[in-house]
């Protein structure tokens, strides 16, 4: 059985990304970090419960806020138990995957308020 699992931001902060996962079959260890393993555009390639496949919805240069989707996993095996909690595995993807991500804070040159009040 094939599990799937779009993955959101959840920090409260507004940033830029600057480096994003790529698209293909990534790899979970079993200390928990995750490696891109190889380019793939489907599913169908998965060894086993240690593979997935990511394909990235989140872009360099887009804007990281909370709600945003960042990408969607496949792979195989259960990512939630019985009674619908995340699995310790689901845990170690999602965590794996967002340290993944590389962005700076959104800063405005020009603050609107300035130009508000200017006009004013």
């Amino acid at each position: 059985m094939d599990a799937q699992l779009i993955i959101s931001e959840t920090s409260p902060d507004v940033e830029i990304f600057t480096s994003t996962p790529r698209t293909g079959v990534w790899r979970l260890h079993e200390e928990g970090g995750v490696s891109f393993a190889r380019p793939g555009n489907d599913w169908a390639t998965l060894l086993d419960e240690s593979e997935a496949f990511y394909m990235r919805v989140a872009a360099p240069g887009e804007i990281r806020c909370a709600g945003a989707q960042l990408g969607v996993l496949v792979t195989r095996g259960h990512l939630q138990t019985e009674d619908y909690q995340l699995t310790e595995r689901c845990r170690r993807w999602i965590f794996g995957l967002k340290a993944q991500f590389r962005s700076i804070p959104l800063v405005s040159t020009n603050p609107m308020v300035s130009r508000l009040v200017a006009r004013a």
